[in-house]
This record gives C-alpha cells, structure tokens and sequence, in this order.
C-alpha cells in the first residue's frame, strides 16, 4: 500500500485531504472537514434500488432505478450500512437506503478494507 499526502487543492473532495492511501485496485482517503475525521473508499458501482421504508400494510416501498454503465464512485464510508457479494447498503438522504451494485465481490472488498485497517475480522 502507498500512502502520500494531499496539499488541499488536489482533493476532488472539496475537504482537506490529509492522505490517500492506494491499493492494486482501490483508493482511500483520509479527510479533515470541521476538525473531523472522514475516510472514504472508491468503487466502481450502478445504482439499482432505493428502498423509502414500509407501507401501511407493512409492505416494502422501493423505487427500481434506470440501469445505468458502471462509473467510479468516492463514498464516504460512515454511509455504507454493508456489503453482500454484488450489492453496497447506502444510506442516504430522507431516511432511505439504496442499493448499488459493485464491481468486483465481497473477498475484493474484504481484502480492501483490511489493508487500510478498516476490516475486524
């Protein structure tokens, strides 16, 4: 893993980027915002579902949306609820949650998120 240091305006992020630690196939930053601590991870992930919560009935509301090509993605991962071997759990906005699809499976994921130390096994 290569560690280097961010000088502020080169963090797309629009935070001060601290460091970014890079993998074979993945990227992690480590952010300062407001005195916080923030990481993110990157993927390659399409939206598919957003799920808005239960009906009255007690059924699951859920909206499919557009299958779209896969496109990079920096998440913050204080919003990823879990993973499965294709899906990411999101949590987002007005109490919902969506589910992403992912490339690569869960040992990929896995083996990310124990390199940067971010992994209890």
């Amino acid at each position: 893993m290569r560690t280097k240091s961010l000088h502020p305006t080169e963090c797309a992020l629009a935070v001060a980027c601290l460091s970014v630690f890079e993998t074979a196939n993945a990227a992690f930053y480590i952010c300062k915002q407001k005195g916080k601590i923030m990481k993110y991870i990157t993927a390659r992930i399409r939206p598919e579902k957003v799920f808005h919560g239960y009906d009255s009935d007690r059924k699951i509301v859920t909206d499919e949306l557009p299958n779209q090509e896969f496109v990079e993605k920096v998440i913050k991962i204080d919003r990823i609820l879990s993973f499965t071997e294709n899906y990411i759990f999101i949590e987002c906005p007005h109490n919902t949650v969506q589910t992403w699809e992912y490339e690569g499976g869960l040992a990929d994921i896995k083996g990310r998120l124990r390199e940067a130390g971010m992994l209890i096994d």
